[in-house]
């Protein structure tokens, strides 16, 4: 599943986003852990902590262009992206994969609850 056409989109959608902020290299990693997270062997949590990640990555994308406009575009665009990850089937057997509950630690980003909508930029 590390490699279906799902988990390639958001390999390139952090990649995209994180384009000329500085943060390349962490959007490379990140994509590293998010591949391993996705195979067979991965912890319970793992894909959940890359997803944590993601959503880290994109708050520091919208610092690093200092709130502005593009910056926040850039963090709902892998906002979204982040969300779809969390939901990606693992190389695991069927019971495995339920992308859902696995981890209920405080800090839980709440742009991955898959019932919290997702909020919209919109230009002032």
């Amino acid at each position: 599943q590390e490699h279906s056409s799902k988990a390639e989109s958001f390999y390139n959608c952090v990649n995209k986003q994180a384009q000329g902020t500085g943060l390349e290299v962490d959007a490379g990693a990140l994509v590293n852990i998010t591949v391993f997270a996705l195979l067979a062997n991965a912890g319970p949590c793992d894909q959940q902590d890359a997803a944590d990640k993601c959503i880290d990555l994109a708050d520091r994308i919208e610092a690093a262009l200092q709130n502005s406009e593009n910056g926040k575009t850039r963090r709902y665009v892998l906002t979204k992206c982040c969300k779809k990850y969390r939901q990606l089937k693992r190389n695991t057997n069927v019971q495995a994969q339920d992308p859902t509950g696995l981890k209920t630690t405080a800090g839980f980003p709440k742009e991955l609850d898959t019932k919290t909508p997702i909020p919209t930029t919109t230009k002032k």
